[in-house]
Parts: C-alpha cells; sequence; structure tokens
C-alpha cells in the first residue's frame, strides 16, 4: 500500500494532531478523516504514530516539572519499598493504569492499521463517545477528588484507555469519561 505524503500534507496532519491531541477529542480519527476528506493517500498508522510522537515530546518538555516529581517518587519507592505521599501514590496508579492500554495495544495492533481506520468506523465511535462524554459528565456527581483515587479507579481508566486503541475514541475523553463515571470532580 503506498503511504506517500507530501511537505503540504504533512503539515496539515500535524496541525491537525497538534490542535486535537490536547482536546478531549480523537486526533487519531482526525488523522484518520482528513486524509480520506481531502482525497489524500492514508499515510498510515507509522505517520499517525510520528506525529504522536512529536506531541509526546512536547508535553514532556512542558509537564517536566511533573515527570521530576514522578522521576523522585520512583527513586524514593525503590530505595524504601514503601509508597508514602500522594505523588508516590500517583506514579503508582499511572503505571497500572497504563498496563491495561499496553496490552490492549499489543493485541489488537493488527486491527488498529486495518479495521479501525474505516471512516464509518471513526465517525460512529466519534459520535457515540461524544455522547457518553457529555452524558456522563452532565449527570455523574462530582464527589471525589485527586486524592480519593483508588487502585480500582486506576484499573478502570487504564481499560478505558484501551478504547482510545479505535480512532474516534479519545484517550482523554476515554478517560475523562472513566473518571467522571467514578464520580471524580473536574478538575481531578
Amino acid at each position: 500500500m503506498d503511504h506517500s505524503v507530501t511537505i503540504f500534507q504533512a503539515v496539515v496532519l500535524g496541525v491537525v494532531q497538534g490542535l486535537a491531541e490536547l482536546l478531549p477529542i480523537s486526533s487519531s480519527a482526525h488523522l484518520a478523516l482528513t486524509p480520506y476528506f481531502f482525497g489524500w493517500t492514508d499515510p498510515g498508522l507509522a505517520f499517525d504514530v510520528a506525529l504522536h510522537l512529536g506531541t509526546l515530546i512536547a508535553l514532556v518538555w512542558y509537564f517536566r516539572a511533573e515527570w521530576i516529581d514522578m522521576t523522585r517518587s520512583a527513586w524514593r519507592i525503590a530505595q524504601t519499598r514503601r509508597i508514602e505521599t500522594v505523588h508516590d501514590r500517583r506514579l503508582v496508579f499511572l503505571v497500572v493504569a497504563t498496563i491495561p492500554a499496553g496490552v490492549g495495544g499489543l493485541l489488537l495492533e493488527d486491527l488498529a492499521e486495518t479495521t479501525f481506520r474505516s471512516p464509518t468506523v471513526i465517525g460512529t465511535t466519534l459520535l457515540v463517545m461524544g455522547v457518553l462524554l457529555w452524558a456522563i459528565d452532565r449527570w455523574s456527581a462530582r464527589t471525589r477528588g485527586l486524592e480519593d483515587v483508588t487502585l480500582r479507579d486506576a484499573v478502570i481508566v487504564g481499560c478505558a484507555q484501551v478504547l482510545a486503541l479505535v480512532p474516534g475514541v479519545s484517550r482523554s475523553g476515554s478517560t475523562i469519561t472513566a473518571g467522571r463515571l467514578l464520580q471524580l470532580d473536574r478538575p481531578s
């Protein structure tokens, strides 16, 4: 399959990725639909991953203070073999929440490159997830803060991330929806 992309197309897709990644909308869906609507050749999953890598680098830099805090927590946990602070707990929960997405990515890799990139699948998941996020945000209680997050919550949020392997399901949107379903307040 030809996955060639022009410089102009790469710039357009980079802008789409940059704008969509920080919102609870699926940047992967928008990266798949943009070529479809413009009649361009789909650049493929590897190109999308490269764009996501660029976003990851920018976000790691922007949130470097938080990454330094997590590194200190990891070091403290390794030295003391105890989880003592809120930062320590967050690090452990982040690791736990990442595991389901990693396993799901390995199991669904072939589908992510083919079936999941269908405009019909993407459009359907965009609609369903948009309605779910809106409804759950609107009607869920907001009784818990970040300090109330449990290991169970981390597993549930991690499982919600697996859904984001399907373009049209936003990683941030699915995790926000899961958190709101778990009655976390908006800032949390």
